[in-house]
């Protein structure tokens, strides 16, 4: 199997070095406007229809206690809308975060597959809502209870469901057990592998984040400083500096992105090699 380096020099060239960073930028962006509008859609909907969830039951309390009035505790059947609401708001959620997480690993897959269609495998997930829902939801639960057994489990769990949205991808016909399951077996003795390949990253954050640090300082500095010329060489270098560090991390989120899916390969590799390894 690759090195760390290995794989992402092989990312960097798939992403960069080979035009592919615009597609997969397009298509994760449609991903982001696609979840953005479903979830302000269910919150229009609940607006014009006066659907009330838990989130808002406990906004309009803190709000009340704010300015000192007294608040009425729910009855049942109020306690049941709120549930009904929360639960849908939740599962409206969940599905478009499968549909999310498939759609990028199915455009990651097709730029390390050197595919000529990368941006249209986006929205792949659509296809497949339940069976998206059903991943994410199995998941999300799983590392959860994992979770509470003093986190550290939970770490472990979410590292070895790491490959499940790239098995979803190519076998989309399988439920979300058989991708847990099977996410679980490529990632047997490579755990603590994919964790010091995500290290390896570091780097590729800090010039982002240190720009983003001296962007905020700088604006900052142009809240305390006097005169509208200061104020106004202050906001621009501000300006500029929180823009250079978006980009950057823009450029960082795709090269991660295609990253993961060379890591996946990688994993495919070795399995194969165990096959053969096998059968002879």
């Amino acid at each position: 199997m690759k090195t760390s380096r290995e794989m992402r020099e092989t990312a960097w060239r798939l992403a960069v070095k080979e035009h592919r960073f615009s597609r997969i930028f397009w298509a994760g962006f449609a991903l982001t406007l696609l979840m953005f509008a479903g979830v302000l859609g269910v919150a229009i909907l609940f607006e014009n229809f006066g659907v009330q969830t838990w989130d808002t039951f406990n906004q309009a309390r803190l709000e009340a206690q704010a300015e000192g009035l007294n608040f009425v505790p729910p009855n049942r059947a109020a306690m049941l809308s709120y549930t009904y609401g929360s639960l849908f708001q939740y599962f409206v959620q969940i599905l478009l975060s499968g549909i999310m997480a498939m759609g990028l690993s199915a455009v990651a897959l097709s730029a390390v597959d050197r595919q000529a269609e990368v941006a249209g495998k986006a929205f792949v997930g659509l296809k497949y809502p339940l069976g998206c829902a059903s991943l994410q939801f199995l998941m999300t639960i799983r590392i959860w209870l994992w979770t509470l057994l003093f986190v550290i489990p939970g770490f472990i769990a979410y590292y070895r469901y790491r490959q499940a949205w790239y098995l979803k991808t190519e076998h989309p016909e399988w439920g979300a057990w058989r991708c847990l399951k099977e996410s679980g077996r490529l990632m047997r003795g490579n755990k603590w592998r994919m964790f010091c390949f995500d290290c390896s990253y570091w780097l590729s954050f800090l010039g982002p984040l240190v720009l983003f640090f001296v962007g905020e300082l700088v604006m900052i500095a142009s809240f305390n400083s006097e005169g509208s010329a200061a104020v106004a060489i202050y906001g621009a270098v501000a300006s500029v500096a929180l823009l250079v560090a978006t980009v950057a991390m823009i450029f960082v989120a795709v090269y991660i992105l295609v990253g993961h899916a060379v890591f996946y390969r990688e994993l495919n590799a070795l399995e194969e090699k165990k096959d053969d390894a096998f059968n002879r």
